[in-house]
């Protein structure tokens, strides 16, 4: 009888530990990503700070010409609130975001499946001692290769999980930020006056003239034109209306002639 409450109590124990370890095995397969842009002063200074910080870099593309550049680093996590403060000391934030990704289940899933696989695999090998059949041999042969396969394919998806596992990726983002220098500002009274030389005092000269000639001109060509065009429709007008009067005085004294040719016959 106390051996079954022993037997109890040390089962219900190994129970509690093991839902309260599930939670915590959990929290260990959270992969998180940071992203973060950043505008820094000067690309060659933030490469040098950036080589120093925690963790190792993954991949880089600095423009240094184009003033721009993104890079990959990965970081343990205990150590990415660091990392990320060095990484804000460097310039000014623009933009900064954060994704986690749970690995705990596909790794359970794949942890279970690779049990299984060499559970086969054994058993397969105990069938390939047994086997007294040519066919029966290379039947099994067969099935091996593929779970030897599948093994591998299983067992290089763990690697990559627990490569990620309790480690952040942050993607760095760089471009280069020249800040604007305010100029004072001096009242023209305080402002020096500036030599002028003596070939450009006379082009200066010659220029004025030519542009003061050449208005004198237009002006004059336009007053032409505002007389000229009006005179000259009027000496035609003249001309026409002087001919128009000729002719009617020739009329006119042609009717007179007729007129006295005619009393006179009569």
């Amino acid at each position: 009888m106390i051996m079954k409450r022993i037997l109890t109590a040390c089962i219900a124990f190994a129970l509690f530990v093991a839902i309260d370890a599930v939670p915590l095995l959990a929290q260990d397969f959270l992969v998180q990503q940071h992203r973060i842009a950043i505008d820094v002063e000067s690309l060659e200074d933030a490469l040098q700070h950036m080589s120093a910080m925690p963790g190792f870099e993954l991949s880089s593309q600095i423009f240094i010409a184009n003033g721009y550049g993104n890079a990959v680093r990965m970081v343990q996590n205990r150590d990415l609130q660091h990392t990320l403060d060095l990484i804000k000391g460097l310039g000014n934030v623009t933009r900064e975001e954060s994704i986690a990704t749970n690995f705990f289940s596909q790794w359970a899933s794949l942890t279970a499946e690779f049990t299984v696989r060499n559970r086969e695999y054994d058993r397969m090998m105990e069938l390939l001692h047994e086997a007294t059949y040519m066919d029966q041999f290379v039947q099994i042969e067969r099935r091996l290769q593929q779970i030897i396969s599948q093994q591998e394919q299983i067992r290089g998806q763990l690697n990559s999980i627990e490569f990620e596992t309790g480690s952040v990726r942050i993607g760095i983002e760089l471009n280069l930020y020249v800040p604007v220098v305010a100029q004072e500002y001096i009242p023209e009274s305080e402002q020096e006056p500036v030599a002028i030389g003596r070939i450009r005092s006379i082009g200066d000269a010659f220029m004025l003239s030519a542009s003061r000639t050449f208005a004198a001109m237009q002006a004059t060509l336009i007053f032409l034109v505002r007389i000229s065009i009006p005179s000259a429709v009027a000496v035609v007008l003249c001309i026409i209306g002087f001919k128009l009067y000729k002719r009617f005085e020739s009329a006119i004294a042609a009717r007179k002639e007729e007129k006295n040719e005619k009393i006179q016959i009569v």
